[in-house]
């Protein structure tokens, strides 16, 4: 099975010449932050995003959509605001985002048939025991993640952990914040995970104290992005 990731969005639309690129696929992944940019417009960013729904649309669960942190923050209902929040785009998108969400378009999670966990920024052991409430079953996992998403998105916001690092970089901070050195030290067992929302300097694969692959592919900004072939996932570059 050939998958495409890809990594943060933000209004770009190099995911066309990727897909243009490869020519073949099973299926796409985005990791989320299809909104705000330091270069696009608001009005690019919509249509850009509009496109990528409508790829959704066509090509079914060819495509997956998963929310990143720069997408929660303009759903209806969300009061929280972060960098990059952009007022009319909240008032562009606020309905579409809930809608998506609540028609299973958009999710928070998902895995694949390798055992590999996609979401925009990583799971961690701490957060999924102060706000899930069971105990972890990896064959349920991304069914359960995505069933509270839908009924509560509270438990997805930004919080300050222990640390207290604006950054997102504590073990209690969610999937859509938390960072790679706090996944490094608390990433779920058992289950290699791909994510977005922190480019790193370089393509780089961490291995967990878990003993896990976490996978950081926010790279499109860097010419870079991931491919899956079965077991085997290989960095690419865009031509």
């Amino acid at each position: 099975m050939k998958q495409i990731i890809l990594g943060d969005i933000h209004g770009h639309d190099s995911w066309k010449r990727i897909i243009d690129q490869e020519k073949t696929f099973d299926r796409i992944v985005f990791l989320g932050d299809y909104h705000d940019s330091f270069t696009k417009s608001s009005k690019t960013i919509a249509n850009n995003f509009k496109e990528i729904v409508e790829l959704k649309n066509s090509l079914k669960d060819k495509v997956v959509l998963l929310c990143g942190n720069h997408d929660y923050h303009y759903i209806n209902g969300i009061e929280s605001k972060f960098s990059g929040y952009r007022p009319e785009l909240k008032g562009m998108q606020k309905d579409l985002l809930l809608e998506l969400i609540q028609n299973d378009i958009i999710q928070l999670c998902f895995k694949d048939e390798y055992n590999r966990l996609y979401s925009h920024a990583g799971f961690s052991r701490t957060w999924w025991k102060e706000n899930v409430g069971k105990e972890i079953d990896l064959n349920t996992i991304d069914r359960d993640i995505n069933t509270l998403f839908k009924v509560d998105l509270n438990p997805f916001d930004f919080i300050y952990g222990k640390r207290g690092s604006c950054y997102g970089d504590d073990p209690e901070n969610g999937p859509l914040w938390i960072r790679p050195n706090s996944l490094y030290v608390d990433a779920i067992e058992k289950i290699d995970q791909i994510v977005g929302h922190t480019q790193p300097r370089n393509p780089i694969i961490i291995k967990s104290q878990q003993n896990t692959n976490i996978y950081l592919n926010d790279m499109l900004g860097l010419g870079y992005y991931l491919i899956t072939l079965d077991n085997s996932v290989l960095i690419k570059n865009i031509n």
